[in-house]
């Protein structure tokens, strides 16, 4: 993804391999085997989404709204101006390097079924170690914990005619299985000085425009699910006409559509 920009941004190329400590080249184009590794994958996609941004976008108009999915939450702080692309880097690849020591654990996305009954179906099977994850549309739920007890929690979703992809990553991310993780990481955020926002921004753990304390919600990130519905309402209900996304490929405005068209219902 994004080859093609590689050549148009040189500079940022070098930064990123500076401050990671190899290639990013090499790594997106020769080694795919280590992009399944969240070590890796990590600050990958915010080079790509970076390099997506510069691309596309000549300036943000004051009253722009933004909004980015799990990682992409980084991009669009980085957009806002929280920090600069190398201090976002740096954030991420310290992100990285935190949550791959953690626990071993999977992901998997099911779909036909709302957050309500996805609640209600985990309280009747909680001897499963497993918890709602991402909030990606009204009918398109992602689910984190151990491998087996997904496989196992699978089975009786199946059974009432749910269907359940299991996701190719290295861990049950936006999960309690990171609050170890989520500790390190917010002592290290610590001591990093971040900007003031010159976009709003909206958070995943709350579906509402990030507080000052931008330190603590990053912190809450690694524990807490992607709440993308309401990201995307929050900014449907503040007129947001027009939803683009920036980066590669369509999931996400895929996504926008289906939460917009539940949304047109509702209003």
């Amino acid at each position: 993804m994004g080859a093609d920009l590689f050549g148009k941004y040189p500079d940022v190329v070098k930064e990123t391999s500076d401050i990671l400590g190899y290639s990013i080249v090499d790594l997106c184009m020769c080694e795919p085997e280590k992009l399944n590794n969240t070590l890796y994958t990590q600050p990958a996609v915010y080079f790509i989404n970076a390099l997506c941004y510069y691309d596309n976008v000549q300036a943000l108009a004051p009253d722009d709204v933004l909004a980015g999915h799990s990682l992409g939450e980084y991009s669009a702080l980085m957009a806002a101006g929280a920090f600069t692309y190398g201090d976002g880097l740096r954030i991420v690849k310290r992100r990285a390097e935190i949550m791959s020591k953690a626990a071993d654990g999977k992901m998997m996305a099911v779909t036909r079924i709302n957050e309500n009954s996805m609640r209600s179906f985990l309280e009747k099977h909680a001897s499963f170690e497993v918890e709602l994850s991402n909030i990606n549309s009204h009918t398109q739920i992602v689910l984190s914990g151990k491998e087996n007890d997904l496989l196992n929690i699978e089975n009786a979703l199946n059974e009432h005619g749910y269907m359940c992809k299991l996701l190719n990553v290295s861990g049950p991310f936006h999960s309690r299985f990171y609050e170890e993780s989520s500790r390190d990481f917010n002592d290290f955020l610590s001591s990093v000085a971040f900007n003031e926002l010159k976009n709003t921004v909206i958070s995943n753990v709350t579906g509402m425009p990030y507080p000052k304390d931008i330190a603590a919600t990053l912190s809450n990130h690694l524990t807490r699910g992607v709440r993308w519905v309401d990201c995307v309402e929050y900014m449907l209900d503040g007129g947001c006409d027009i939803i683009e996304q920036i980066g590669v490929g369509k999931s996400l405005i895929s996504l926008v559509a289906q939460i917009k068209r539940s949304w047109n219902k509702g209003a």
